[in-house]
C-alpha cells in the first residue's frame, strides 16, 4: 500500500465492484434482500470515490482488505452460483 498506483489499482476494482452491487440492488432487487451488510459498504465506497476521492483513507480500505475479504468474496461467489 505504499505506492499511490497499487492503492489507485486496488480502488478501481473495489470501485467496480460496487457499481455491479448497485446494478443488482437496482435490476433485481429480491437478491440483494439478503446481502450483508458489506455489499452495501462496498457501494458507499464506491460513491466515495466517485464524488469525494480525497475523502478515501488508504489505511482503512487496506483495513477493510485485510479483515473483510475473504467473508466478502465468499458472499459473490454464492451469488455466482
Amino acid at each position: 500500500m505504499r505506492s499511490r498506483l497499487v492503492q489507485d489499482a486496488i480502488l478501481m476494482q473495489l470501485f467496480q465492484i460496487g457499481e455491479n452491487l448497485a446494478r443488482i440492488r437496482d435490476t433485481a432487487p429480491e437478491r440483494f434482500e439478503t446481502a450483508p451488510k458489506s455489499w452495501t459498504s462496498v457501494i458507499g465506497l464506491r460513491n466515495l470515490a466517485a464524488h469525494e476521492y480525497r475523502r478515501i483513507d488508504p489505511d482503512r480500505v487496506w483495513s477493510y482488505l485485510d479483515d473483510d475479504l475473504a467473508a466478502f468474496r465468499l458472499t459473490i461467489e454464492k451469488l455466482t452460483d
